[in-house]
């Protein structure tokens, strides 16, 4: 199994909590209330969102910087 490396994005979010996304994976964001929680919910988000994306044979198409 290949294995690939994402940007992501973490912000704080207001109140409290943090906001993560992939900028490459549109549809790919997710929420947690500590940075750490926010990490494992966007590595589950990330492959979530890939594995939709093969079940629905759809190409996947990435930008290569």
């Amino acid at each position: 199994m290949s294995q690939y490396t994402f940007r992501t994005i973490i912000e704080p979010e207001k109140p409290d909590g943090f906001h993560g996304f992939a900028p490459l994976l549109k549809g790919a964001h997710t929420y947690g209330d500590t940075l750490e929680e926010t990490k494992a919910n966007l590595k589950e988000a990330i492959k979530c969102h890939i594995q939709g994306l093969l079940k629905d044979k759809q190409k996947i198409s990435l930008k290569i910087l």
